[in-house]
């Protein structure tokens, strides 16, 4: 049975690989993907990457991505942490100050980083989960 179930226009994977890569539980994964501060990609890949899924999710603090065979078996899940820069002062939000060109700057070196190993991204399609079942996985 594959980890991933992949239909024409959704895609299911178990909420407890997702949850445990972004390092939350499964009931806050589902909560934050409706409210908006856990979102997700879908990309197809292409080339070299021919019969290769990849799904990426973003927390607040953290990136989970979990790349699989098109059959839904998955490669690899691996987690990164990252921590966005927190306004607490006015002077910290003028763009001009030192530490806001620092901020800007990681932020592209992050965003260059990820765009290293992408391959080329599909049309986004809804990612859905099922809690009631448990996948083990014998490698």
């Amino acid at each position: 049975m594959p980890e991933i179930e992949i239909g024409p226009d959704r895609i299911q994977i178990d909420a407890e690989i997702v949850a445990r890569a972004l390092k939350i539980a499964p009931q806050d994964l589902r909560d934050r993907m409706r409210d908006g501060t856990v979102t997700s990609m879908f990309e197809r890949g292409e080339g070299e990457d021919t019969g290769r899924l990849r799904l990426t999710f973003f927390s607040e603090t953290r990136r989970a991505r979990i790349t699989a065979t098109e059959t839904g078996a998955v490669l690899t899940c691996t987690g990164v942490d990252y921590r966005r820069a927190s306004v607490t002062s006015k002077k910290a939000t003028n763009p001009d100050t030192a530490q806001n060109a620092t901020d800007r700057h990681r932020l592209d070196a992050l965003l260059d980083a990820a765009l290293e190993e992408t391959f080329p991204a599909s049309d986004p399609i809804a990612v859905s989960f099922d809690n009631r079942r448990s996948f083990t996985r014998n490698d």
